[in-house]
């Protein structure tokens, strides 16, 4: 009888330590460790370990194929990895090389704060300056062919009437390097650390909009693309799970994540230059989703530009 109820005793034990487990989630990265905003996933990271026990998070980096590594990866385990993803995952729907309704959003982590720099128009009428150039052929250096600033470039050739011919550099500080040094380059989104240092070297370097969905609090006066009548897409990073993902455990992740953020501090991620200001109306993935949506929509209108543009 003991021994049948020292057996029993261990049953129960047992169950009550299952039910307590930490469960291991994995963001499978496709963003390289090397770029800053990975750091700032690092920060996040650990932040939600500390505030609970019941998930252990981690992150590995599986870049390349515009992300489509790391959605493969999530897909194989979908209730215990999910997938960091930037605007190259829209470019992967569009083509068809994943479904739209394979993912669920779940969180959004940033949008980044871009200038839109030129070496020909003016910095006190914005982006309605290139209008000066109409019919002429401008040089817009870009990291890729429709990713988020050559939509952007098309969007202002549009509205403009100007020729934009991209031209593909390894980086948009590449392009803004080749700028600087011999005006070759016309446009070019980057940021404006770089672009204040580049500015002493060329003295026709100015900024005509930020792409962005606030002004930033260091330029205030530097409006916003949108604001300017050029609804652009923006640069963001954020997590997807596979539809296959328990709800409830995509609900958990997103709670934790937006808890996290929230103890650490935007403003304290922000002054590192480690994540861009981001709009809090909706929750997160109800944000994500709306930047995806807006991302899918205008590959699909440049769509035949872009295909020229390869």
């Amino acid at each position: 009888m003991i021994k049948k109820f020292t057996i029993l005793i261990l049953f129960l034990f047992t169950l009550i330590l299952e039910s307590h487990a930490t469960e291991n989630i994995t963001i499978v990265s496709s963003i390289p460790a090397t770029n800053s905003i990975f750091t700032g996933w690092i920060m996040l990271v650990e932040q939600a370990n500390k505030l609970q026990n019941k998930y252990f998070f981690r992150i590995e980096t599986h870049p390349g194929a515009q992300g489509a590594i790391a959605l493969n990866l999530t897909d194989q385990q979908p209730n215990s990895r999910i997938a960091l993803i930037t605007p190259a995952y829209t470019e992967l729907i569009v083509n068809k090389k994943i479904k739209v309704d394979d993912y669920n959003p779940v969180f959004l982590h940033s949008t980044a704060c871009w200038a839109l720099i030129s070496n020909m128009g003016d910095a006190s009428k914005g982006i309605s300056s290139l209008k000066n150039y109409r019919g002429q052929e401008l040089i817009f250096g870009v990291s890729g062919i429709g990713n988020s600033a050559h939509i952007t470039g098309l969007m202002l050739a549009e509205k403009y009437d100007f020729n934009l011919r991209p031209v593909v550099f390894k980086s948009n500080f590449e392009a803004l390097v080749e700028m600087t040094a011999n005006n070759t380059v016309n446009l070019v989104i980057e940021q404006v650390k770089n672009y204040e240092e580049f500015k002493v070297r060329n003295s026709k370097l100015q900024i005509l909009g930020m792409s962005c969905s606030v002004r930033m609090g260091d330029n205030p006066q530097i409006k916003t693309l949108k604001e300017q009548g050029i609804n652009a897409p923006l640069i963001f990073t954020g997590v997807v799970s596979s539809k296959y993902m328990n709800p409830i455990l995509r609900t958990d992740i997103e709670n934790i994540f937006e808890q996290s953020i929230k103890i650490i501090g935007r403003e304290n991620l922000e002054s590192k230059s480690l994540i861009g200001p981001t709009f809090s109306n909706h929750s997160s993935s109800v944000e994500l989703q709306e930047l995806i949506n807006q991302n899918i929509n205008l590959l699909e209108k440049f769509k035949p530009l872009i295909d020229s543009n390869k």
